[in-house]
């Protein structure tokens, strides 16, 4: 999860960076519909496996649990919403904060309490 982490990370800040020649609206809207198809999907999907079989053993992590799949229909409405918006950079704009914001609560919070007090449940997850 983390090295997916690392990945998604360094789309946002491609995303953010002053190129030499800047990327277009359009282009990227494409490398945020290539990111979330073939690394966002797969990631939440992996996410909501993991988070399924932590719940209901810690309280504080079922709270954080429950963030972070708001965080996940957040984004994942936020990338809906680029076919209906007139302000792409604006939207791809938040769904870069948003994701970094998300990555860094999942990294900083989560899973260290699930390697902490339910490494078992990594120890047993097989991809």
């Amino acid at each position: 999860m983390l090295v997916e982490h690392q990945r998604l990370l360094k789309a946002c800040e491609y995303l953010k960076t002053q190129h030499s020649t800047p990327l277009t609206t359009q282009e990227r809207l494409a490398y945020v519909v290539k990111v979330f198809q073939g690394e966002m999907v797969p990631h939440i999907q992996k996410e909501e496996y993991i988070f399924e079989a932590c719940r209901g053993k810690i309280p504080e992590l079922d709270f954080l649990i429950g963030e972070l799949e708001a965080e996940h229909l957040y984004l994942s409405r936020l990338y809906s919403n680029l076919t209906e918006t007139t302000e792409l950079d604006k939207v791809i704009d938040q769904i870069v904060e948003g994701l970094e914001a998300h990555i860094i609560k999942e990294e900083e919070h989560v899973y260290i309490m699930i390697q902490q007090y339910l490494p078992d449940v990594i120890d047993k997850i097989s991809w």
